[in-house]
């Protein structure tokens, strides 16, 4: 039984692979650091591999600011702060 003709089918979309991870280090009662890294990658064969690297430092978890890298792009700069219910950042 044949639903469709798949002998043209030629099939070029690729896959996506993601792996991230972070976790925060208590340096003492007011302040943290949080390293983290995203990995990604484009097709099935990891021939296509970008990562992003990131560390933020809070300040009583209300305030933050941080540097992210990703491989052959960009270096970015981060800040951030938390009011009431609300996280407000910007990134540079």
């Amino acid at each position: 039984m044949v639903f469709a003709d798949t002998s043209d089918n030629k099939n070029t979309e690729l896959g996506n692979f993601f792996i991230t991870g972070g976790y925060k280090f208590p340096i003492n009662n007011d302040w943290t650091l949080q390293p983290s890294a995203f990995l990604k990658s484009s097709d099935m064969m990891f021939t296509s591999i970008q990562m992003d690297l990131t560390a933020r430092m809070f300040y009583k978890e209300d305030y933050w600011a941080g540097i992210s890298y990703r491989t052959g792009d960009a270096i970015i700069t981060m800040f951030g702060l938390k009011y009431d219910r609300f996280i407000f950042w910007i990134c540079l």
